[in-house]
């Protein structure tokens, strides 16, 4: 420990970095600051929000929790939903449906996932509540 402080003493850089992950507030806010925008759109639907990772590790995610949320708004009549594929590890995973909205109106998107540090969310959106035959271009969202 005493080494640890004369390491921190002699660089300011650590020190200030040992003192910001000292406190939950400082962790949190961290967190906040590293919010990303993504954005998607097909026919009359918009997908937007912010994906970030929660580092805060665990056993059985100790590189975090990747989050993805936002809302897939509808101005038509259609309905549409927003499909997520996660990569990991160059392996591409199935196309997952996550939420719909038919006619106009809005829904949440609020998606996790472990994080591991190759993973990569790809969302579409999709016509319709079926399959992603009719879909825009996949758009990477973390």
């Amino acid at each position: 420990m005493a080494r640890l402080r004369k390491i921190a003493a002699s660089t300011p850089f650590v020190g200030a970095a040992a003192l910001l992950l000292a406190t939950p507030a400082a962790a949190s806010a961290a967190t906040e600051l590293h919010k990303v925008p993504w954005s998607t759109a097909y026919g009359t639907a918009t997908a937007a929000g912010q994906h970030w990772v929660d580092s805060t590790g665990s056993t059985s995610a100790p590189f975090g929790t990747v989050h993805v949320e936002g809302d897939l708004k509808n101005t038509g009549s259609d309905c549409y939903s927003l499909w997520v594929r996660w990569n990991t590890d160059l392996v591409v995973g199935p196309p997952r449906k996550h939420v719909s909205q038919c006619g106009s109106g809005a829904a949440k998107v609020k998606i996790s996932a472990v994080y591991m540090p190759t993973t990569v969310a790809y969302v579409a959106i999709c016509r319709g509540t079926k399959g992603t035959k009719d879909c825009n271009e996949w758009k990477n969202a973390y």
